[in-house]
């Protein structure tokens, strides 16, 4: 059986293999969206709009596959990299105060596992429209003042996988427990504000693009 340092090891290249190619895959598939965009809104009246979403698709999953796959090298390299350094047992788990079993852990961690978890899900979900900001995609649909149909297809499906993250998160908040709270309140305030203020700025943009749109 493969020791427990030599799958942190494993992992820590896998990582950098993830960080790598992540970083590779945003940089050419910011360029090649940005590219079926406008090849896509300079030939909207030469192909029809299935077609169209069909090019924007596949222009865009250079750019997905990029974001998961630089998320995953920046998670799990310190984590194997701190397995690697302290080789702890089987079944332990990493703390702010070090690593240590499920019974020598306090209600108060198991309380910030909890709130992370929420958090995890609100982080996911801000991301998913917040990095549109960064690569122009926000400003560009706002230039649009009558979107084409596959605009709007793309603008709900984006709707969509945030409402579904930022549930998941909210289901967790909602299902919080006066003791979990007590336990670890800031970590709480976290996943609130992460996961019901990243919720309220989504709406608020999503109002914002559709005034700028069907404004009189």
């Amino acid at each position: 059986m493969i020791s427990l340092k030599k799958r942190a090891a494993w992992g820590m290249a896998i990582s950098v293999v993830c960080l790598v190619a992540g970083i590779a895959l945003l940089c050419f598939g910011h360029a090649s969206f940005d590219h079926a965009f406008k090849t896509g809104v300079a030939d909207i009246e030469k192909i029809s709009d299935d077609d169209l979403v069909k090019r924007l698709f596949f222009g865009m999953l250079p750019l997905v596959a990029g974001i998961g796959l630089t998320v995953l090298g920046f998670i799990f390299l310190p984590l194997s990299l701190a397995i690697w350094i302290r080789n702890p047992p089987l079944g332990s788990k990493l703390t702010f105060r070090g690593w240590k079993t499920s019974e020598q852990r306090t209600e108060g961690e198991l309380a910030r596992d909890e709130a992370w978890r929420a958090i995890l899900w609100g982080q996911i979900a801000s991301q998913s429209w917040i990095l549109e900001f960064f690569l122009g995609g926000y400003r560009a649909l706002r230039s649009l003042h009558s979107p084409p149909p596959f605009v709007i297809k793309i603008l709900l499906l984006l709707i969509v996988i945030c409402l579904v993250f930022y549930a998941q998160g909210i289901r967790l908040c909602r299902r919080r427990n006066p003791v979990s709270v007590a336990a670890a309140p800031w970590s709480w305030k976290l996943a609130l504000a992460i996961n019901y203020g990243g919720l309220l700025l989504f709406l608020g943009a999503i109002a914002a693009l559709l005034f700028f749109w069907y404004r009189p």
